[in-house]
C-alpha cells in the first residue's frame, strides 16, 4: 500500500511541493569515464539520426529515451549495434562495426546513463564478447529476435 500511496503522491503537484533531490550518479570513476568519452563518440556517430537528445527523427530513426532495446538486458543494444535492426522506420546500420569495443562500451554507457535512461554501463569485455559471439551474423536482427536472450 506504501507504493501505491507514493505513486499517487508523485504525480501529483500543489503550490511549493518540495522538489525531490536529482539521484546520485552511482557510475564508479571507471564508468564515469566511458560516460564522458561516450558523449563525444555518440555526437559523431549517432546524433545524426537518434538527434542530440536522442528523440530521434521521424522517418529516420527512433528515440532512445525509454527504449525497451536501450534500457533493456545488455546485449540487445550491443546486437543491434554490431549487426544492425529492421525497424518499422527502416534499417539501422551495423554501425559498431567501425567502432572498437572500448567505443562501443562508451556510446553505449552513454545511451543507457542518458535522455533519462537509467540502465547499467556496459564494459568493453562484453563488447568484445558479443562481437565475437555474433561474428557469423551478416543481417540485421529484428525486434523478435532481440527479444529472445542470446544462446
Amino acid at each position: 500500500m506504501g507504493n501505491a500511496a507514493k505513486a499517487v503522491v508523485d504525480n501529483l503537484t500543489w503550490p511549493g511541493k518540495p522538489v525531490p533531490p536529482a539521484p546520485k550518479n552511482t557510475r564508479t570513476a571507471a564508468e564515469e569515464a566511458l560516460f564522458k568519452a561516450g558523449q563525444g563518440v555518440y555526437a559523431t556517430n549517432c546524433a545524426g539520426c537518434h538527434q542530440d537528445q536522442g528523440q530521434g527523427a521521424p522517418r529516420v530513426a527512433p528515440a532512445l529515451a525509454n527504449s525497451k532495446i536501450v534500457i533493456g538486458r545488455p546485449d540487445m543494444p550491443l546486437r543491434v549495434l554490431l549487426n544492425g535492426k529492421d525497424g518499422s522506420i527502416g534499417e539501422m546500420p551495423p554501425l559498431g562495426q567501425s567502432l572498437s569495443d572500448e567505443q562501443l562500451a562508451q556510446v553505449l554507457t552513454f545511451i543507457r546513463g542518458s535522455f533519462g535512461n537509467t540502465a547499467s554501463p556496459i564494459n568493453a569485455e562484453l563488447a568484445k564478447e558479443f562481437r565475437l559471439s555474433y561474428a557469423f551474423r551478416k543481417k540485421p536482427w529484428t525486434d523478435v529476435e532481440l527479444e529472445k536472450p542470446p544462446r
